[in-house]
């Protein structure tokens, strides 16, 4: 890490559980380990953040009744969210996985398929499944929303 000064991990359509099929997630895993070692900032977005929680002995799997969340949803911030999401917003998702968060981690939003939205592993180390990356005008029209 000493030639980096952050660390942004975004998403893709692979699964934080593809370790052993994709031995590339093996090695992304140990790498986020030695980013959140050294101390540097880390922002996990979407897979990003599946990544990060799987890192810290969350679970990450599939809804439990197969509910995928894809398109633009709600997201409510919690107390402590509320400094980052100020109301409730609309962001655009692509997930079949969620992640658990430990019982000490801080949830800073939640959602209405995936409950666990957002989360701060330390001062500068956070995860988002919400994707910033999308727009309306990037994805079309408003008739996504739900």
């Amino acid at each position: 890490m000493d030639d980096h000064e952050a660390t942004i991990v975004f998403g893709g359509d692979i699964s934080a559980n593809d370790s052993e099929t994709l031995p590339f997630i093996r090695t992304e895993l140990d790498w986020i380990s030695t980013v959140l070692s050294s101390g540097k900032p880390f922002f996990g977005i979407c897979l990003g953040a599946q990544l990060l929680a799987k890192v810290l002995g969350s679970t990450v799997a599939r809804h439990p009744q197969g509910k995928a969340e894809i398109g633009y949803h709600r997201i409510m911030p919690t107390y402590p969210g509320s400094q980052y999401i100020d109301s409730q917003l609309h962001f655009y998702h692509c997930n079949l996985e969620g992640f658990e968060l430990l019982l000490d981690a801080v949830k800073l939003a939640s959602g209405n398929i995936f409950d666990n939205q957002a989360f701060p592993y330390s001062e500068n180390a956070y995860g988002v499944q919400l994707n910033y990356s999308f727009t309306i005008i990037s994805l079309g029209e408003p008739e996504l929303f739900n």
